[in-house]
C-alpha cells in the first residue's frame, strides 16, 4: 500500500474513532468537570497508542528490535501530533468565532 492509500485508510479510521470519542465525551461532559474531562481524554489517548504499539511490536519481523520499533512509533506519534497543533488551534478558534473551520 503506499502513502496516500495509507493515508485515506487512517484518516477513515481516525474519524471513526473522532465520532464515537465525541459521543462519549457529551455524555462524560455531564458528569465530569472540564479538568478530569481532558484528563480522562489524556488517558484514552495513551491507550489508544499503546494498543497501536502492541500492534506493531506484535507484527514486527522477528529479527527487529523490540525497543527500536518502540521508540521509533512514539516518536512518529509525537511528531504527527505536534504538527496538527497549529491546524486543530486554528480551527478551535474558528469555532469559538462562531465559524466552520476550513
Amino acid at each position: 500500500m503506499n502513502d496516500i492509500g495509507i493515508e485515506d485508510f487512517g484518516k477513515k479510521i481516525t474519524a471513526k474513532m473522532q465520532d464515537m470519542l465525541e459521543r462519549e465525551m457529551r455524555l462524560a461532559q455531564v458528569i465530569l468537570n472540564p479538568h478530569e474531562c481532558v484528563l480522562l481524554m489524556s488517558k484514552v489517548a495513551a491507550g489508544i497508542t499503546g494498543a497501536a504499539i502492541l500492534v506493531a511490536l506484535q507484527i514486527r519481523k522477528d529479527e527487529t528490535n523490540p525497543d527500536e520499533i518502540y521508540e521509533h512509533f512514539a516518536d512518529a506519534i509525537r511528531l504527527q501530533v505536534s504538527g496538527l497543533k497549529p491546524i486543530y488551534l486554528r480551527a478551535l478558534r474558528e469555532i469559538e468565532a462562531g465559524r466552520t473551520p476550513a
